[in-house]
């Protein structure tokens, strides 16, 4: 006579107990980098359009992403990055957004209120783990016709930055 192995979590005949083998998957991460110099970022100009009307009603989208100094995409987070209106590129200081926290002022040459930010998609942001950011907003109707420029700031955790002006027409809704 035989006694009966028992099945599953319980202890067998000769008194050793079973205990069942789980796996667990690790979430993938995309590990953060050090901060180095930032080349210009780049614009996707698949969104892009000017002219834009200044009416407070049509939504506009600009999407970006940061480089490195060789015009490598980066794929880490840690990017803030700004979207801005002016009329004046050349009274752009460094120190207004050093440190990181800096950029939430106001920077010389900003059109305040010129641009309403959509909710999701605010003037000041953390890019993606793609060093990616993209913007929708309106033009407020206060906003003269005339050429502008659509400032955009890429800060790596305070450390390096990189900038390009975009021109646009803005034109009367």
């Amino acid at each position: 006579m035989h006694s009966k192995a028992k099945t599953g979590t319980g202890t067998t005949s000769t008194g050793s107990k079973i205990t069942p083998i789980t796996q667990t998957k690790t979430p993938s991460t995309v590990p953060t980098q050090t901060p180095q110099k930032l080349g210009d970022p780049i614009i996707d100009k698949v969104v892009f359009r000017s002219p834009e009307l200044a009416d407070g009603q049509t939504t506009y989208t600009y999407s970006a992403y940061a480089v490195y100094v060789d015009g490598t995409r980066i794929h880490s987070p840690g990017i803030t990055c700004k979207l801005w209106l002016t009329k004046d590129i050349k009274r752009l200081q460094r120190e207004e957004w050093t440190p990181i926290s800096a950029i939430y002022n106001p920077i010389g040459g900003d059109i305040q209120g010129a641009l309403n930010f959509d909710s999701t998609t605010p003037q000041v942001q953390n890019c993606d783990a793609n060093a990616q950011a993209t913007w929708k907003y309106q033009v407020t109707p206060s906003v003269k016709a005339g050429t502008y420029y659509l400032a955009l700031l890429t800060n790596w955790d305070g450390k390096h930055y990189g900038i390009w002006w975009q021109q646009v027409i803005i034109q009367k809704g």
